[in-house]
C-alpha cells in the first residue's frame, strides 16, 4: 500500500480520497519485483529519484521477509534540508 499523502492517518486518506491509495499485490512466491517498485516510485512522484527510491522499496521488502514481519510502515518517507532521509524503528512492536 502506498500514498503520496504520507504523514497522515492512512484510514483518513482512504475515507476522504480512496483513489489516493495505491494497493500493490505482491506474489509471495516471487516477491516485490523491480518493475513494481519502480512503478510505485514513479506514481508517487519521485521523478528522477524513482530508481533510487525503488531500490529502497526493494530493501524494505527484503527486511520485511528477513524479519518475518507482519507489516513495515514508512510514514512519512521524507528528506531533511540536507537531503538525508530520516527513519525510526519502533521496537515496541513484537516480531512473531
Amino acid at each position: 500500500m502506498a500514498s503520496s499523502q504520507g504523514g497522515v492517518n492512512i484510514e483518513d486518506v482512504a475515507a476522504a480520497n480512496p483513489d489516493a491509495i495505491m494497493k500493490i499485490p505482491i506474489d509471495i512466491t516471487i516477491g516485490l519485483t523491480q518493475e513494481q517498485a519502480l512503478d510505485v516510485a514513479q506514481k508517487l512522484g519521485f521523478g528522477e529519484r524513482s530508481q533510487e527510491i525503488s531500490a529502497l522499496f526493494l530493501n524494505v521488502y527484503k527486511m520485511f521477509k528477513a524479519t518475518d514481519s507482519l507489516m513495515i510502515e514508512i510514514n512519512p518517507l521524507a528528506e531533511d534540508s540536507n537531503g538525508d532521509c530520516k527513519s525510526a524503528i519502533d521496537q515496541s512492536q513484537s516480531i512473531h
